[in-house]
């Protein structure tokens, strides 16, 4: 839903969903699937929704393959620390009901509360119990954080570069990854090994 229609909660989901179904004229019967992304917002507004529109929840409801994937990426590049974070990635959704998420989705989302409104200390201990990318990052949000580091990162590149290839080179700077853009981890580890 757009920013204009309110807050992303169940209620107001299911509250916008009704009114364009009604507005389009859209029944029950007409509706084969729904897709979203996996958020527990949206299970939540669905059920909401099945109160005043005949459809079968479980049937209709279509999960976020790349949504999936990304929780499969996250467990792969950054490890599994427990059997509830892989679960969580091949996650049976027909049992997911109300406001209540697995532990493997709250390890999730600890671990972006942390790298997104945490410490700078916080991050850097969370980043650094994910294994070498995540090292990674931490060498990345090392360097861009001081202006002194990113001077010397990018005289380093100059002292490389010939003296008549300068005019002509970019002198590049390192990507940090970051939840938000799922192939943000690719871009990080593409420019490293290229830098």
């Amino acid at each position: 839903m757009c920013d204009s229609l309110g807050s992303h909660t169940s209620t107001n989901i299911a509250n916008n969903l009704f009114d364009v179904l009604k507005d389009y004229q859209i029944y029950g019967c007409q509706i084969a699937y729904f897709v979203a992304n996996n958020a527990s917002n949206n299970d939540i507004a669905l059920a909401a929704l099945v109160e005043r529109v005949n459809i079968d929840l479980i049937a209709s409801r279509l999960r976020c393959i790349g949504h999936i994937f990304n929780l499969v990426y996250i467990a792969i590049l950054f490890g599994v620390p427990n059997k509830e974070d892989l679960e969580d990635a091949q996650h049976d959704f027909s049992q997911s009901q109300g406001d209540n998420a697995t532990s493997g989705t709250q390890a999730i989302a600890s671990f972006k509360a942390i790298i997104e409104h945490g410490s700078d200390k916080a991050q850097h201990q969370a980043w650094r119990r994910r294994g070498p990318i995540s090292k990674l990052h931490n060498l990345v949000v090392n360097i861009k954080g001081s202006s002194s580091k990113k001077k010397l990162f990018k005289s380093k590149q100059t002292e490389l570069v010939d003296d008549n290839e300068t005019s002509h080179t970019k002198i590049l700077q390192l990507v940090i990854n970051g939840s938000i853009r799922w192939n943000s981890t690719y871009l990080m580890i593409e420019q490293a090994i290229y830098l």
